[in-house]
């Protein structure tokens, strides 16, 4: 059994999973009443809500006490120690929208298209400062001799265009960028 095969069994009987990106590092993360898993280490887990923003953890028979500092959408500001720490979490819903290509959304200012599978761009009708509606059709991309016309899901206008038609994208590339 690999060490992943191994992190995955020994996190399956978790109730919330999601991912965490703190100071370059991305580590899954597995919680459930009684025990947390970081990357399938699995430690006993026990926490005291202190206030509205303020927790206190015992990990691992440690204890710390944390403070969200600033939050906006999935990122997060959390005091440790006297220490800040920026960290991005992604529950299992966003993990999946990421599978598939997509991103932006409620919580960001910039919608971002991202090719939904591998192929090449046969056509862009988007230039950046072009103010588009919901709907609009910007990029024809071609996958398995099928074109696949890619539309804004919100209206705004383009700050950015990543690609030229002929060129080969990569499931999950980024195409362009609507504010």
């Amino acid at each position: 059994m690999t060490t992943k095969q191994a992190a995955k069994q020994a996190t399956r009987q978790f109730s919330a999973h999601f991912q965490a990106e703190c100071a370059g590092r991305t580590m899954d993360i597995a919680v459930r009443p009684d025990r947390f898993a970081c990357d399938g280490r699995v430690v006993p887990f026990s926490y005291e809500r202190l206030g509205p923003d303020r927790i206190a953890l015992l990990l691992g028979g440690k204890s710390y006490v944390a403070t969200a500092l600033e939050a906006s959408g999935d990122r997060w500001r959390i005091g440790i120690g006297g220490q800040a720490f920026e960290v991005t979490l992604k529950d299992e819903r966003a993990l999946l929208f990421e599978r598939f290509g997509f991103s932006g959304g409620a919580e960001s200012d910039l919608l971002k298209i991202c090719a939904p599978m591998p192929g090449m761009v046969l056509s862009v009708a988007a230039a950046p400062g072009a103010v588009l509606e919901a709907g609009t059709g910007v990029l024809v991309l071609e996958a398995m001799k099928m074109e696949n016309e890619l539309r804004t899901e919100r209206a705004g206008t383009v700050q950015a265009v990543h690609v030229a038609p002929g060129d080969t994208v990569g499931k999950g590339d980024l195409l362009l960028e609507i504010a």
